[in-house]
């Protein structure tokens, strides 16, 4: 069987979920291009997981590799309860997060919608508005 493949970068929580090899999966992709770099695909298995992938990386200091990391420690529902409770040590276990970074996060996040409820609420609210 001839076929195309393409390389998806994932954490190891979403590695740790995906079925036996062979068997079908399915991933949400964010896909990023630069001149330098070219096309890179990082692989999530829900959409939620991908937005809150795609905030992080909005946040200065944070790229692809330290926002995975984050999201391997933290899933988006403990990370959108870290950065209520401002437990930047949460989000500092990360591989390659130091403390400046994880205040920061937790800083940029605190009031930005990441889990159901919170995503629900904001849409509420600005429609209200």
């Amino acid at each position: 069987m001839a076929g195309v493949g393409y390389v998806v970068r994932c954490g190891s929580r979403t590695l740790s979920h995906l079925p036996a090899m062979g068997e079908e999966a399915v991933l949400h992709v964010e896909t990023q291009w630069s001149e330098a770099n070219g096309m890179k695909l990082y692989g999530f298995l829900g959409r939620d997981e991908r937005r809150a992938f795609v905030m992080l990386q909005a946040i200065q200091g944070v790229g692809p590799k330290a926002a995975l990391c984050v999201l391997d420690v933290l899933p988006r529902n403990e990370l959108a309860q870290a950065c209520a409770r401002d437990d930047k040590a949460a989000v500092g276990r990360a591989n390659g997060v130091g403390p400046k970074l994880a205040q920061r996060i937790v800083t940029e996040l605190k009031d930005k919608p990441l889990t159901d409820g919170q995503v629900a609420a904001f849409h509420a609210s600005a429609l209200t508005s």
